[in-house]
């Protein structure tokens, strides 16, 4: 999936989450007064706009962790380099 995938999720999510509601006549109440395929649509719905959701939060959350590791590498050169005492050597005891 990318970006255009999950815009169109998105979309089609958002069109059939309010398809019920904007055309009842197309969705005729069943003997309990509920219907059935408004419900699907709606439920169908929410499904794709979660599927979408779940891209963005993802690519959100990747782009987030880059940018920390940026800042911690920023960080570290900005410390500088870690100088050992003069009269001790790297792997000396």
């Amino acid at each position: 999936m990318n970006s255009v995938n999950a815009w169109g999720f998105l979309g089609l999510g958002a069109i059939m989450q309010l398809l019920p509601a904007a055309a009842p006549g197309w969705f005729p109440a069943g003997a309990d007064g509920a219907s059935a395929q408004a419900l699907w649509l709606q439920l169908m719905g929410w499904v794709q706009s979660a599927v979408a959701l779940s891209y963005f939060g993802a690519l959100g959350w990747t782009r987030l962790q880059r940018q920390a590791a940026r800042w911690q590498l920023a960080r570290e050169r900005r410390a500088g380099p870690v100088l050992l005492p003069a009269n001790r050597t790297a792997g000396a005891r």
